[in-house]
């Protein structure tokens, strides 16, 4: 993605930010987390959001991805990294350009 925003403006990248969010020191239960429900929310249709995560995440509607889990035991925290790609400044529109095919 970067390199394609590269082509569109020469100071291209990706502009964006890590949310952590501690899962595991909290991993008491017996036997894992009866009904595990995560949301992943963007500001905008076009923010790019990643994450590692051992579910399946599904597209609930323009702006939210979500997994539900069984008796999850989570292994490693989570991390997910919300991008708008831009021109390397801050002040992007977070506007994701048409790229090119």
């Amino acid at each position: 993605m970067a390199a394609r925003a590269r082509t569109i403006d020469s100071g291209g990248g990706l502009d964006g930010r890590d949310v952590p969010y501690i899962l595991t020191t909290g991993n008491t239960w017996k036997s894992g987390i009866e009904d595990f429900t995560l949301n992943v929310v963007k500001r905008k249709p076009d923010e790019l959001v990643t994450l590692c995560f051992p579910g399946p995440l599904r597209k609930a509607d323009a702006l939210t991805f979500q997994v539900r889990l069984r008796n999850f035991r989570p292994a490693q925290d989570l991390r997910i990294h919300f991008a708008n790609v831009g021109n390397g400044h801050h002040g992007n529109t977070g506007v994701m350009p048409a790229l090119p095919r």
